[in-house]
């Protein structure tokens, strides 16, 4: 009887387990995804064509691909995908650019640039370390700044 009881709890528990597990993924989710400008993205030519158009929104609909797009990466800072590079086959129209942002070891979040494969890289990048030198200017105490400089 033990040992059948012991059983019983054992398979319990293996479905409780991934049920508690996806439950807690769902409360405790801390993602948080800001999208501006995706209408200016209409301005390029790439974009009058129909489907790319309705890639390109089914994409930003997708909260899940978005947020696996922008933690996606090797390099420390800035990350570029053009085209094919891209691992996920809605994508390979497009290029992605992301930035993560760290501060030590605390992780602020991604910056993400999605636009067709011809986009001004050079620019965007530039504009990601810009925005970059202002958060830590923002969140380092002057002491640290200075000393970070030399």
């Amino acid at each position: 009887m033990e040992e059948y009881i012991s059983s019983e709890m054992n398979n319990q528990v293996n479905v409780i387990k991934p049920i508690i597990e996806q439950m807690n993924k769902a409360i405790g989710e801390t993602d948080k995804l800001y999208l501006e400008g995706a209408s200016k993205v209409f301005d390029f030519p790439e974009f009058n064509k129909i489907d790319t158009a309705r890639n390109f929104l089914n994409i930003l609909d997708t909260k899940e691909m978005v947020i696996d797009l922008l933690n996606t990466g090797f390099a420390k800072d800035i990350n570029v995908y053009i085209g094919d590079e891209n691992t996920n086959e809605e994508l390979k129209d497009f290029s992605i650019i992301t930035f993560k942002h760290t501060v030590g070891n605390v992780d602020l979040g991604t910056i993400g640039i999605i636009g067709p494969k011809r986009m001004d890289y050079s620019k965007v990048i530039s504009v990601m370390k810009y925005i970059s030198k202002k958060l830590n200017q923002q969140l380092m105490p002057r002491d640290e700044e200075e000393n970070e400089d030399g």
